[in-house]
């Protein structure tokens, strides 16, 4: 029988981030270049919110409408699920699925150690299949 790994285990470790006075377009820049769904935003080394890309796309209509330059700060959720590292993978996957969360922020003392999507569950749930004798 299998243990259900922590998600610092399963997690994208030291992903990407932006600070949350960065113009939108640099978050454009980073979800395009490289190819990514979430953001974590941060002041300095302190996790703040979590900018996805239907956030950016919703205040970029905002920032052409209303002429002003937004930041990641004005366009991120503040009240993200935050997790600490040796949470159990079944305990995130169940609260993002309640939450119909798209991420979870790995964190401790409000540093982001990495990150973990709805992208990163269908990879993992990939696994576990593959792993498991089917019977006809």
């Amino acid at each position: 029988m299998r243990t259900i790994p922590e998600i610092q285990e399963v997690m994208t470790a030291v992903p990407q981030c932006i600070e949350f006075d960065r113009p939108l377009r640099e978050a454009r820049s980073l979800f395009r270049d490289l190819n990514i769904r979430h953001l974590p935003v941060t002041s300095g080394e302190r996790f703040v919110g979590v900018l996805s890309d239907r956030d950016l796309r919703v205040a970029e209509v905002i920032e052409e409408r209303s002429k002003q330059v937004l930041t990641a700060g004005d366009a991120c959720v503040t009240d993200a699920y935050v997790v600490e590292p040796d949470t159990s993978l079944d305990v995130v996957v169940r609260e993002m699925s309640r939450g119909r969360y798209g991420s979870a922020i790995v964190a401790s003392a409000g540093e982001v150690l990495g990150i973990f999507t709805t992208v990163d569950a269908c990879r993992e749930f990939s696994d576990f299949l593959k792993g498991r004798s089917f019977s006809a």
